[in-house]
């Protein structure tokens, strides 16, 4: 026993001396940044809590900035290891994305509000995928066409979403968009009488006005197979009711354990940033008939 004591004693000195008796060789957590202008949005509490989940096994620190903290992410980008942005529309946004990547800090882009071509996100929405999804659930659901009704905002974004549908089987698609002039009540209105006279069709709806306007139409009856893709966690609620022949189903969590899981890789060096990895802001699946 008295030699195992004189044993541990020496090893305890060593350590001692090394300074991880007082705590220097605990190494600094892992910090990243959560960066959204939806301080109140479920949907993003949701994203925080996946991405936290993602990093359970980790030591991190995990800090939330908003575009109105006045800058602040871009004065501490230099010592993350990652930042996690859900942003609306708009070029402010696009300015702080562009401010970042001039950082070299991974950025994971959870939602699918700005262009994909943002070459700073480690996730990025991918509408040809969003497009391909939704059409074969449509086409699962009995239509032979489908009616694309639309109001988003970036560029290419509806091009990409009817490419989509075209590799899922379905050529004759066509692309309705809803310009922003235009009256939507009436237009959305219209679309949903014609592809209801037609039969055998399904209606793709695109962007949160359209859904709106979708929902407020008196022939929304509920006789189409119904898919759309909406960033509107309430909207989203409302559609949720089966009245539409739409089921939505919010992968929130998942979209922040799977960016969670691509900045950690990236942080060790295990992975590059991939710019074609995709999380979609909602995954919808219509009603079978």
């Amino acid at each position: 026993m008295q030699g195992w004591g004189r044993f541990v004693l020496l090893a305890l000195g060593a350590i001692l001396a090394s300074g991880c008796g007082r705590g220097k060789a605990t190494p600094e957590p892992y910090q990243f940044a959560l960066l959204t202008d939806r301080p109140d949005g479920i949907y993003w509490q949701r994203v925080e809590q996946g991405f936290r989940r993602g990093l359970a096994s980790f030591r991190v620190k995990i800090e939330r900035y908003y575009p109105s903290d006045g800058g602040s992410i871009e004065r501490d980008a230099g010592g993350l290891s990652g930042i996690v942005a859900m942003l609306q529309p708009g070029s402010e946004s696009l300015d702080l994305l562009s401010k970042l990547s001039s950082v070299g800090v991974p950025v994971a882009l959870v939602g699918g509000d700005l262009p994909g071509a943002v070459r700073a996100c480690v996730v990025r929405p991918n509408y040809f995928a969003i497009g391909r999804e939704a059409a074969g659930d449509l086409i699962a659901a009995g239509a032979r066409t489908i009616t694309i009704a639309g109001s988003y905002d970036p560029p290419g974004a509806m091009k990409e979403l009817a490419n989509g549908l075209f590799a899922a089987g379905r050529s004759d698609a066509r692309i309705r968009v809803i310009e922003k002039e235009t009256n939507k009540k009436e237009e959305i209105s219209n679309i949903v009488k014609e592809v209801g006279r037609e039969g055998r069709n399904g209606l793709f709806l695109v962007g949160r006005e359209a859904v709106e306007e979708f929902q407020k139409s008196a022939d929304a009856s509920g006789s189409l197979p119904v898919a759309a893709i909406t960033a509107d966690t309430e909207q989203a609620k409302l559609l949720d009711t089966g009245r539409y022949r739409l089921l939505l189903i919010d992968n929130a969590e998942n979209a922040g354990y799977r960016a969670a899981r691509l900045l950690w890789d990236v942080s060790q060096g295990r992975s590059k940033v991939k710019d074609e990895l995709i999380i979609p802001i909602l995954k919808l699946r219509p009603v079978a008939k």
